[in-house]
């Protein structure tokens, strides 16, 4: 099945991108290789040891009139755990989807989309795991003056696990909406989505529903702009997880909400303020916890003409995990993240940047860590900025009074065409 789905989309791809079709073209590539910690993508700091992985992926979107796109990816992520042998994991994943505009109807227009999505995930150690994803979904669309627009998406996902009874299906329905209101000045965007999961002879079908309500408010005000806020209730499952980057299946329900404040202090500096809560409760295993954090972003612009821009952004955090029952897990978290920008007739910039990140566990203090991160990025337009080239080197550095210091490192590669 897995090299009919790519034979098929590839021949689709090379009929509709033919010169005789399309008007414009564009190819994404991107490499990444290094090695992480498990604690950098979970909430859950007890997790110890390295992650090593390499990550390729590329994007052709192509445009055949003006009212059709169309685009093919193809990914594959491979990670090698130190400590976790049974979470070794290969991942490649391929989705197709059309965008079409739709002429005529008494809501002109209306927007239609159409994704298909297939990849396989094999564990190394433990191929009682391993299962290939199938996921269709149709989606509609409408906007409306800039006033208030609707939008719909239905489609399934399909688990089917290679050896074990786990196979699953997930039917969903997704609605969605924003309206503006007082001179376009007040946005509201509530949306709701109704899944549900069957499971293939084990009696455990159920029903999750996902609630969000987003709103933004530009206020108008000399030294406060604009408020944003936003609250979602929900369950779903740790492999389909917006939120982390994990390779184990754990069933949860969550609550999590935001407010920022922005805030235009001088001509040449704007300062933002964000508050949040999150609160996720596991059904089958896993350590339930909630956390609350506190933001500021300040960003400075330096200097700015019609050749170069130099910016620089100040990002500070605290946050705090409490975690139930253990809480030995517990920790406190301070960030401070500088970043600086140079940029040259846009056509190339340099973004530099460093984070310092302290956690403290006030209940085991062999938890306790200093994180350092130096990081580069770089990139660089060609003819007639139809070209990218992009360059990204990360370093780490962790220390702890009660363990040996480590490292990780990563690099990534990148390169845009449009043609």
């Amino acid at each position: 099945m897995q090299k009919s789905v790519v034979i098929l989309l590839v021949a689709v791809l090379g009929i509709l991108a033919s010169p005789a079709l399309a008007s414009q073209n564009k190819i994404s590539t991107t490499y990444e290789t290094g090695n992480i910690s498990v604690t950098d993508f979970l909430e859950e700091r007890d997790s110890s040891g390295n992650v090593e992985y390499y990550r390729f992926f590329t994007r052709f979107d192509t445009e055949i009139s003006e009212l059709t796109k169309l685009n093919f990816s193809y990914r594959r992520y491979y990670k090698d755990y130190e400590t976790s042998d049974n979470l070794d994991a290969d991942s490649n994943i391929w989705h197709f989807g059309v965008d079409h505009t739709l002429k005529g109807l008494k809501l002109d227009p209306v927007k239609m989309d159409f994704d298909f999505g297939f990849s396989q995930k094999d564990y190394r150690n433990s191929p009682s795991r391993e299962y290939e994803r199938s996921n269709i979904a149709v989606g509609l669309s409408h906007n409306h003056e800039d006033l208030w627009a609707v939008n719909w998406k239905s489609g399934f996902i399909n688990y089917d696990y290679q050896s074990s009874n786990a196979d699953q299906l997930k039917i969903f329905t997704k609605l969605g909406s924003w309206m503006k209101f007082f001179d376009k000045r007040l946005k509201i965007n509530p949306s709701y989505k109704l899944q549900s999961i069957n499971y293939d002879g084990t009696g455990k079908d159920r029903a999750e529903n996902t609630l969000r309500l987003a709103s933004s408010y530009k206020v108008g005000l000399p030294h406060l702009s604009k408020v944003e806020s936003a609250y979602k209730i929900g369950r779903n499952d740790t492999k389909d997880s917006e939120d982390e980057d994990r390779d184990d299946d754990l069933w949860f329900k969550y609550k999590k909400w935001h407010i920022t404040s922005k805030h235009p202090l001088i001509e040449k500096i704007d300062t933002s303020f964000k508050y949040g809560w999150t609160k996720r409760d596991y059904q089958d295993g896993g350590t339930s916890y909630q956390n609350y954090f506190v933001e500021n972003k300040t960003k400075f612009k330096i200097f700015e003409d019609k050749v170069k821009k130099i910016n620089l952004s100040v990002k500070t955090q605290h946050k705090e995990s409490d975690f139930n029952p253990t809480d030995s897990r517990d920790y406190i978290k301070e960030l401070i993240k500088t970043e600086f920008l140079y940029r040259i007739k846009n056509n190339w910039e340099l973004v530099p940047s460093f984070t310092f990140k302290h956690y403290n566990h006030p209940s085991d203090a062999t938890g306790d860590e200093r994180k350092s991160e130096a990081k580069i990025e770089f990139l660089k337009k060609l003819f007639a900025n139809n070209l990218d080239l992009k360059l990204t080197y990360k370093y780490i550095r962790k220390q702890s009074k009660f363990k040996a210091d480590t490292s990780q490192w990563s690099i990534k590669t990148g390169i845009d065409v449009k043609f």
